[in-house]
């Protein structure tokens, strides 16, 4: 009815996209971001599609990327998939520096970043930051572990006492 209203377009690309439609997300963020006025959630998604796709159109995922980024205040998911064009580039020290910024900067408890930076530390020869960054990795899935198991063990409680015997 209204092919330039943003909103659905939004909706309907990040359905795409966590449908693992990626040729459908790639399409349709890059006809959306041609016009003036794209959200930049948009540009986040082309260059996270083109990735998925296994696109070697870096320059691309990278200018989305810094769209995103200087839109999208503290967009973790931004550094996150920086990093992974830096990497696939072959630039595994910027790739490094992403993720830096990402845990350094953005958030300090974005586990996946700290997973990610050990393996390129370790790759780049740095082990004594790969096993700080793996043990940081460990600690924050700890806690969430810690944090979903205390909840589930409040709700059984609070469910069993809510619970009258039988006769």
């Amino acid at each position: 009815m209204d092919p330039g209203f943003g909103p659905a377009r939004l909706l309907l690309v990040v359905a795409f996209y966590m449908n693992g439609e990626n040729e459908n997300c790639a399409k349709e963020t890059a006809a959306a971001i041609s016009r003036p006025g794209a959200p930049p959630y948009l540009y986040y998604l082309h260059a996270a599609s083109l990735l998925k796709l296994n696109s070697t159109d870096y320059t691309t995922m990278l200018r989305d990327l810094e769209t995103a980024n200087r839109s999208i205040p503290a967009c973790a998911f931004c550094y996150f998939e920086q990093s992974k064009v830096h990497q696939e580039m072959g630039e595994v020290a910027a790739a490094i520096a992403d993720l830096e910024a990402l845990v350094g900067r953005i958030d300090p408890e974005f586990a996946q970043g700290w997973y990610r930076l050990s393996n390129l530390y370790q790759r780049a020869g740095r082990g004594d930051d790969a096993a700080r960054a793996l043990a940081r990795f460990r600690a924050i899935k700890t806690a969430q572990t810690d944090r979903d198991t205390e909840y589930l063990r409040k709700l059984f409680l609070s469910a069993l006492e809510g619970e009258q015997p039988s006769p």
